[in-house]
């Protein structure tokens, strides 16, 4: 009996030759040994290069990174001064209500576009890897992967693994590595 290999969506809020962050270099990773096992790998991310530049310096569109489908799409402006507000009252240790914990989430690297397209490919992925934790994106990406989301979450000891808004993401998550 011959399987079929599984087709999985490795979303991450940016993807690049040259990563240099821990949890991107993990998720790349995963992306790039599950490859090489034979699944059918495409990554979703962004087309910024840094995630508070705010600015599409990649080509947006489909590109090809050490053999595996890069799917780039527009990152959405967001209001940095706001977030940072919100994320320092969190990191100062202060129990953020729910509508701000949004507002926090909201306030982030997104792509409604990247969304928009997962959504419209419900039968196209079997499992849709996304990390790490502190990011709307990665909210936003589980939450339009629905059962289908394992997360990476790569959570730190730190007051914004505990909120509520991250709780709920992981408990709906089909899986969490």
């Amino acid at each position: 009996m011959t399987h079929l290999p599984r087709r999985i969506a490795v979303a991450i809020p940016r993807y690049t030759e040259s990563m240099v962050g821990g949890a991107e270099s993990l998720l790349r990773g995963y992306a790039e040994q599950l490859s090489a096992a034979g699944c059918a790998v495409e990554v979703l991310t962004t087309a910024a290069e840094e995630l508070f530049a705010l600015e599409n310096t990649l080509p947006e569109g489909e590109t090809t990174i050490n053999g595996i489908t890069v799917r780039r799409f527009p990152i959405a402006g967001f209001d940095v001064e706001r977030w940072r507000s919100l994320h320092e009252r969190v990191r100062q240790g202060e129990k953020l209500a729910y509508r701000d914990q949004e507002r926090l989430f909201g306030e982030q690297t997104h792509s409604p576009e990247l969304y928009a397209f997962l959504k419209a490919a419900d039968d196209r992925y079997d499992a849709v890897i996304v990390g790490p934790y502190p990011f709307g994106f990665t909210l936003q990406v589980a939450a339009a992967a629905g059962t289908k989301a394992i997360w990476v979450p790569c959570l730190h000891d730190e007051p914004m693994a505990r909120l509520d808004i991250i709780r709920e993401g992981l408990e709906a998550a089909r899986g969490i590595l």
